[in-house]
This record gives C-alpha cells, structure tokens and sequence, in this order.
C-alpha cells in the first residue's frame, strides 16, 4: 500500500522517495541521510522508519489507511512537533473504510473504534458540502 501510494504521486512530484522494510540496509541508511540533509520533503513510509528516531523537523505524520494500534498511532504521531512547533498528525481514510477488528490489538479495538467513530461523527456534524 505504501509503495502504491508513492508511485502514484512521484511521477509529478520531486523530493519525495519511499522507505520501507524491504529496503537493503545501505539502501535505508542513504535514504534516512538523504531526508536528514533535506534532499527528500516527504517521505512514504512504512510504521518501522525512524522507530528511536529523535528528528525535530518533522511537522506531518500522515495514516494513511486506519488505525490498528494505539501504540504505534501514539509513537508514529510524536515524531512531529520535536521542535516545539505545530505539527500535525493526520488520519486519511477512503470513504468505504470500515474498521476491521481482526487486524487490530485486541486491547486497542474498542478504543479505535470510538475513536473513529467520534472523528466521522465530528466530521459529519461540522463540514458543510456543496452540490
């Protein structure tokens, strides 16, 4: 999914490249180096980039697809705003996603759930659309 959600957007976009577990460890080092430096603005990763990463210029952490587990929402969210500076973290969701509770923590589920709940709940009762 990562690596589809790239390729859809590198052909008309610079600086962008993609990480993700597959990627030979000499691959990963040059990529991390390379968005150190700034070369790349954006990043497609899997959950594992960065994981005891302290970067304090990240100021979007974007989910694409759900939440399966809080943890991991909660550690991917806090890469951004290391700087003491706005950040945000964004859940992106198609409009037929349902949640599917055999993927996610048993512990996490109920959580999720209401969570999500509540987002399309506020999302719903707060944006107008026009026809």
């Amino acid at each position: 999914m990562t690596e589809a959600l790239y390729n859809e957007f590198k052909a008309d976009h610079d600086h962008l490249y993609l990480y993700h577990g597959q990627l030979d460890a000499d691959k990963k080092d040059l990529v991390f180096e390379k968005w150190i430096k700034g070369d790349y603005a954006l990043l497609f990763c899997t959950s594992g980039f960065g994981v005891g990463m302290d970067y304090d210029r990240v100021s979007l952490v974007v989910h694409y697809e759900g939440i399966w587990n809080l943890v991991d929402f909660v550690q991917e969210s806090g890469r951004a705003g290391r700087d003491n500076q706005s950040a945000r973290s964004l859940v992106l969701l198609r409009v037929n996603w349902t949640p599917d509770s055999g993927r996610m923590v048993a512990q996490d589920a109920k959580a999720i759930l209401e969570y999500t709940r509540s987002f399309f709940s506020f999302f719903v009762d707060t944006i107008s659309y026009q026809v």
